[in-house]
């Protein structure tokens, strides 16, 4: 999935609780932006498509535990059907996103830059980019990086431009698609990482006039790869993330009973 519309971050409250439910969405007032949603005998409504809404306050995550994220949707009746998403907004423990590019790893492709590259370079110079994909797309060269991957998160990175891995007289060159911020001196470690969801999308669903109940779990940390089934390296917290996809602005989509739970 592309990367969808983030609503911006307020102040940060924690849930903690032992077992059961956790946390739940109750009013408007449960998310960040409650101008978004309307609530009418228990059920929430939403108009539009390719949003995301985010539930204001955070989960604290216990590593040890499953978390059970589960609702009910539908499609308004005499609206296009939307398709619902639906799972967690991961931060760190300094509150800052998760991004899939800061952990997800593409196999093999651990080398050092071969050349000290300026600050304002769109080049850098690899010893062995034989591994580095240039048909992914969004993806990053990661900077200083740990062979047990004990740097991920790695936010230390730069976006790589379309078709800008090539072998270019007898030198792997990767263009960049931006200047460096930064100088970058020849032996620094690096690998190549991709985008991909912006949260740990646990639920998928194409909506109806009639009632669809859906729930996922979540557990574990994932290492150096993507999932939606593992919480993403780092993740101290999250939040309940809802995006609507596919449809029309003239969606409406209406939800109910959102909660969490946190299982041995």
């Amino acid at each position: 999935m592309k990367k969808h519309l983030l609503p911006i971050f307020v102040g940060m409250i924690s849930i903690t609780a032992i077992g059961g439910e956790i946390a739940s969405l109750k009013a408007p007032t449960d998310f960040t932006v409650p101008s978004r949603v309307t609530l009418q005998n228990g059920t929430f409504s939403f108009k539009g498509n390719n949003t995301s809404l985010l539930s204001k306050e955070f989960i604290t995550i216990d590593p040890a535990k499953k978390y059970k994220i589960s609702g009910e949707f539908r499609a308004k009746d005499g609206t296009p059907a939307a398709g619902i998403i639906m799972g967690f907004a991961p931060v760190d423990k300094d509150g800052k996103a998760i991004r899939t590019s800061e952990y997800n790893v593409i196999a093999d492709t651990a080398t050092e830059i071969a050349v000290n590259a300026p600050a304002g370079s769109k080049t850098i110079i690899l010893k062995n980019a034989a591994k580095w994909n240039a048909r992914v797309p969004h993806t990053v060269i990661a900077f200083n990086i740990a062979d047990d991957f004990s740097d991920l998160p790695n936010r230390d990175t730069a976006s790589i431009a379309p078709n800008g891995i090539k072998m270019n007289n007898g030198q792997w060159e990767i263009t960049l698609a931006s200047p460096l911020k930064k100088a970058v001196s020849a032996g620094t470690k690096v690998r190549q990482q991709r985008g991909g969801d912006t949260y740990i999308n646990r639920i998928h669903r194409k909506m109806t006039d009639q009632w669809i109940s859906a729930s996922g779990i979540v557990s574990g940390f994932t290492k150096n790869t993507h999932s939606s089934l593992k919480f993403w390296p780092g993740t101290s917290k999250v939040r309940i993330a809802i995006t609507f996809v596919r449809g029309t602005r003239e969606s409406v989509t209406e939800f109910r009973n959102i909660k969490v739970e946190e299982l041995d």
